[in-house]
């Protein structure tokens, strides 16, 4: 709108419109500035204590990862659009994503561009990364975290010690400023990767300035990242065991650790309806690999054959019971009283422990002595050492990992030890001993 100065100085009623408008204008800039800040999405970074993840605004924050290797170049936007909804709504917080696709890094997208002009790492081409700049905006929008692979060891011999730096640098210049993102490297965990490593690392510095966190995810399994554990650049651990299950707890409280302290990692065991371990791949089997990884202090990666293999039934596999009881296994964890305290204890058992196999039964607690979490696959009595809380009466509570549902248990003094029996009828079941006074914290 236009105004006509002598006419607003004419009276002083049109000097006060005009006051009012000019910081009616303002307030309304000042409005969406504040939205804006409020609904940011900034870089993950790690806690001071080096245990867990945190927000920008430096609030814990819960890794859960989804594995979905080929958004980038498989699927077309508005696939990517309804994946990614679909796992902000089940609770996931980071989607992994290889940058090039599965494989040797030269195949196309469904538009046919390649990531690479002449199979040349060093020679991007910028028209494949525009349907990754678009993916991006929707997981921004989603308020999703993308662990963004930019090398694997099956790139072979295209990847060399002359184009890994610039290629690293390349595509972490372009995203210096985009804020839903972490980066990572799949070598193999050998000596011979590291001046590879190295020099890709040397790239994502250059690119990067250090805007986003950085680990490795060695492959083939059993590995991690932790063979390079020292490395100042290598953020967080990555653990991938495949078919290994019985690895997953004790890779993983290795890692937890280390010194100097780092959040652990394991991000990929079996999928979901798996086809090449020689055995069926169950819900079951799906989330005992997840509690085994929390229990030990980790954070977990969930995947689903149909997804990364992008088979026909892709789209249904979303909602298969191993991706629902990840919803539940964060809302267990979340809804702990600053469950960022949490320790691995096996001394939580008195009797019925099992750190050994597949069935384990495991045990861990708050540093602060509010509560305590067992899950049990494996032996169904246990007796638990009460007096590992330390802050007052406490009350039980059986969850259901399969369905959620929940079994009070009662209340009963923190002293001595008491016995309990996992509900007939139960493949694993979760038990929280807390705090009498503490209530069910509602997961963000």
């Amino acid at each position: 709108m236009m105004w006509d100065r002598r006419e607003c100085l004419g009276t002083s009623v049109q000097r006060m419109c005009r006051l009012v408008l000019i910081l009616t204008a303002g307030l309304v800039d000042l409005s969406a500035c504040l939205s804006a800040v409020e609904g940011a999405s900034g870089p993950i970074r790690v806690s001071e204590n080096g245990r867990y993840f945190v927000d920008e605004r430096g609030k814990p924050f819960y890794f859960l990862a989804d594995t979905q290797w080929e958004l980038f170049r498989r699927y077309s936007l508005e696939d990517a659009k309804f994946i990614l909804g679909n796992r902000k709504a089940k609770g996931f917080t980071v989607v992994m994503v290889m940058l090039t696709g599965v494989g040797p890094g030269t195949e196309p997208n469904l538009a046919g561009e390649r990531p690479w002009l002449n199979q040349d790492p060093a020679s991007p081409n910028p028209a494949y990364f525009t349907h990754v700049d678009a993916v991006l905006k929707v997981a921004q929008e989603h308020d999703l975290q993308l662990l963004i692979g930019i090398y694997h060891q099956t790139y072979g011999s295209r990847m060399t010690l002359t184009n890994a730096r610039p290629w690293a640098a390349w595509v972490t210049s372009r995203y210096r400023d985009t804020p839903n993102i972490l980066w990572t490297l799949y070598p193999k965990a050998n000596e011979s990767s590291r001046p590879l490593i190295a020099r890709l690392v040397e790239g994502i510095q250059d690119g990067d300035g250090e805007k986003h966190l950085v680990s490795m995810h060695p492959d083939p399994s059993p590995a991690s990242s932790s063979f390079m554990h020292a490395e100042p650049w290598l953020s967080f651990n990555s653990i991938q065991v495949w078919k290994d299950l019985h690895l997953i707890y004790p890779m993983t409280l290795e890692d937890w650790g280390k010194l100097p302290t780092k959040p652990a990692t394991m991000l990929e065991g079996v999928y979901e309806k798996g086809e090449e371990y020689g055995y069926p791949i169950t819900p079951l089997l799906v989330r005992q690999e997840a509690y085994y990884t929390c229990l030990a202090g980790g954070f977990h990666g969930y995947g689903h054959n149909d997804s990364w293999r992008v088979k026909p039934a892709w789209r249904a596999a979303l909602d298969d019971p191993g991706a629902r009881q990840m919803t539940i296994l964060k809302t267990v964890f979340t809804g702990l009283p600053e469950w960022w305290t949490m320790i691995p204890d096996q001394t939580v058992f008195n009797r019925g422990g099992n750190m050994q196999g597949n069935a384990l039964n495991l045990a861990a607690r708050s540093a602060t002595g509010r509560w305590l979490v067992c899950y049990l696959a494996g032996e169904p009595n246990v007796s638990i050492n009460m007096s590992k809380i330390t802050t007052g009466e406490t009350t039980s509570e059986w969850i259901n990992p399969a369905t959620g549902d929940r079994l009070p248990i009662g209340s009963s003094p923190p002293i001595g030890m008491r016995d309990f029996s996992r509900p007939a009828g139960w493949a694993d079941a979760v038990l929280v001993i807390r705090t009498r006074s503490e209530g069910v914290q509602l997961s963000k």
